[in-house]
């Protein structure tokens, strides 16, 4: 098993707040068992596109 490497990711601010409190809020609706809510729904859309563009960067465990 190989040993994870720093990354740095090249986010304006708000793209890693979106990023951010897209995944708390993942993980609380996951433990809640509640499902989004429409504006959450669109945050959780943002940061998904914001992951996929680093993905497609080749940012490893993006």
């Amino acid at each position: 098993m190989s040993a994870r490497k720093p990354v740095r990711l090249d986010l304006t601010v708000r793209e890693a707040e979106v990023v951010r409190d897209a995944l708390v809020r993942y993980d609380i609706w996951v433990a809640a068992g509640f499902d989004a809510t429409r504006a959450d729904q669109r945050d959780s859309e943002r940061a998904q596109r914001v992951l996929s563009r680093l993905a497609a960067e080749g940012v490893p465990g993006a």
